[in-house]
This record gives structure tokens, C-alpha cells and sequence, in this order.
């Protein structure tokens, strides 16, 4: 009986079997660069598997792992969209407000600006990174503490206490409310 090939000549041969048929598949949904990123990750993702040498892989298979990276990824540009706009409408409704008004709420609240990333930029290093790599990026936890080299609870914990800081920051912001 033939000793079990390594992951990674069964990954390199799948890629060379499916690769053009993956990528079609995901370039009809995503620019051609979204396109590279997400069926190159396609094929990273089946050297997670650890029953791989025992596997069968078809194409099929292949094409659902990418439609939900490019699922993912939508629901991603979504909900940072959505952030986007939520401050927008933050800073519009602080523009409309008259300047009596404007000058009651005339000291900015340390580290709020209209830039999402900004506010990132203002967190703790760990903090900005787990929130970017999770949120932003839509990596799983997983992936973030494999990137970020720590464990999974560690970057569970820094993602939470990110959001919960700039939850608060958000709040402070609010109209109405004193920011000292």
C-alpha cells in the first residue's frame, strides 16, 4: 500500500485540475482581483482539512468553498458600508445642528473623526488589529490568531474589548451627552 501523499501535492494537484473552472466561477461574481484573492484562498483553505489525504475533492466542492468566501466577504463590505453611513449621518446631523447648539458640543470627543479607520488607528494595537483582521476582513478567529500569533481566546478577547471601546466612544459622541 502506497504511503498517503502530503497535503500539500494533493492541494497542488487539485489547483492544477480546478483552478481555471474556480476562478471562472468566482470572476463571475467579483472584479478579477477579488477573483485571485478569493480562489487562492479556496485552495489555502483545504490545508486546514485534516482528513484531506482521505477525502475526495471534486469541483463542486471547491465552488461552495469559494461562493461562501465571496458571500462572506459581501457581508463584510456590508456591514462596513453600514458603518460608513452611520457616521456620515453622524457628522451630517452635527452640521445641521445650529451653531448655538454646535458650540455646546464643540469639544470633540478624544479620537472621534468621520474616518472608521481612524477610529481604529485610535484603539489599543491589538485591539485595531483583531477588530480590522475579524471584522473588516471577515477572517475567522481561527485565522486572525494564526496571523495575529496568539491563541484564539486571546483574539476573541481583544476583538470584544475593541468593539466594546468603541461602542463607548460612539455613545460618548452621542448628542446630547457630555464627552468629558
Amino acid at each position: 500500500m502506497p504511503a498517503p501523499k502530503p497535503p500539500n501535492e494533493i492541494v497542488l494537484e487539485l489547483f492544477i485540475e480546478h483552478h481555471t473552472r474556480v476562478h471562472a466561477f468566482v470572476r463571475s461574481m467579483v472584479d478579477p482581483a477579488t477573483a485571485d484573492d478569493i480562489t487562492q484562498e479556496t485552495f489555502f483553505r483545504l490545508l486546514k482539512l485534516r482528513d484531506l489525504p482521505t477525502r475526495e475533492i471534486s469541483s463542486s466542492y471547491l465552488i461552495k468553498i469559494a461562493h461562501n468566501l465571496v458571500k462572506r466577504r459581501a457581508r463584510r463590505a456590508a456591514m462596513l458600508d453600514r458603518l460608513v453611513e452611520r457616521e456620515a449621518e453622524r457628522q451630517s446631523q452635527h452640521a445641521a445642528r445650529s451653531p448655538a447648539q454646535r458650540t455646546a458640543h464643540a469639544e470633540p470627543t478624544p479620537g472621534r473623526t468621520a474616518d472608521v479607520a481612524a477610529e481604529l488607528t485610535a484603539l489599543p494595537s491589538n485591539h485595531s488589529e483583531a477588530v480590522r483582521l475579524i471584522v473588516c476582513e471577515g477572517l475567522s478567529y481561527r485565522a486572525a490568531a494564526s496571523a495575529m500569533g496568539v491563541t484564539v481566546t486571546t483574539v476573541n478577547n481583544w476583538k470584544h474589548r475593541g468593539l466594546t471601546t468603541l461602542r463607548q466612544r460612539e455613545t460618548l459622541a452621542a448628542p446630547g451627552r457630555n464627552a468629558s
